[in-house]
């Protein structure tokens, strides 16, 4: 019989917690994930969470945030990338090597694809081994501009993200976007998986059909529930973000 992985995390198992009728961790434990964990848990690979930042110093992320081991210890920029001392990753809404979330959007993204397991607190996520890459594109408010957006989804994918995780998207249908199109192909061509949003709302948005060859599904495009990667345009060069829960593969 195939073992099954039971972690300690004591969200994993309570319900109730937040005044709920439900499970705490009801998505988590809906995938039934115990059998899979017995045999890989995300160790070796990484995960780029472009988003608002992330918490590094969370107990439950801590210790699995991704640590830039090309980058030299001695200042400036080591590893030739353009990004000086980028140890966890980099700030593109203020341009500066510290991903600090400052809204909480990017620590949860983060806490449910990738919190510790088994370490007797909190939650576990659901590649509880993964490393977490740090990108901030998006502020305190949850606004971003979709250069800076299109420049984070590069920078993961040029620093070995295996995934590049975008729960942010259009509140509506959004408009053709060459900007994040290019850097989604970018990240393709590198190999890496890019997952964007696919909407809190349950209406149906469709992908652009300049899009649809690069975030295509396994069924077709027309009337699901499917994400853009842009942002609704304010003018100014300045982009509202709406979040979004990721669930569609780029590419496939």
């Amino acid at each position: 019989m195939l073992e099954v992985y039971k972690p300690d995390d004591p969200l994993y198992s309570s319900g109730g917690s937040f005044g709920q009728l439900y499970l705490d961790q009801w998505g988590t434990r809906k995938m039934r994930l115990e059998h899979f964990w017995n045999g890989t848990r995300g160790a070796g690979m990484v995960v780029a969470v472009v988003d608002t930042g992330i918490d590094m110093n969370h107990p439950d992320l801590a210790d699995n945030i991704w640590f830039n081991t090309n980058e030299s210890l001695g200042g400036g920029d080591g590893d030739g990338n353009g990004y000086a001392q980028d140890f966890h990753g980099w700030n593109f809404v203020d341009g500066n090597n510290d991903p600090t979330d400052r809204n909480g959007h990017g620590t949860h993204v983060s806490g449910i694809l990738g919190a510790a397991g088994n370490n007797g607190i909190g939650m576990i996520g659901v590649a509880p081994e993964v490393a977490i890459m740090p990108v901030r594109a998006l502020d305190e408010k949850g606004n971003g501009t979709v250069s800076n957006l299109a420049q984070a989804i590069i920078y993961a994918a040029a620093n070995g993200a295996d995934v590049i995780n975008n729960s942010w998207g259009c509140k509506t249908s959004c408009p053709k976007n060459p900007l994040v199109e290019d850097a989604v192909r970018f990240a393709k061509a590198l190999g890496a998986e890019v997952v964007f949003a696919a909407g809190n709302s349950g209406a149906a948005i469709d992908v652009p059909a300049s899009f649809r060859r690069l975030a295509a599904g396994s069924g077709p495009m027309s009337g699901c529930r499917c994400p853009t990667p842009c942002a609704k345009n304010e003018g100014s060069g300045q982009f509202t973000v709406f979040y979004w829960p990721a669930v569609l593969v780029a590419g496939h």
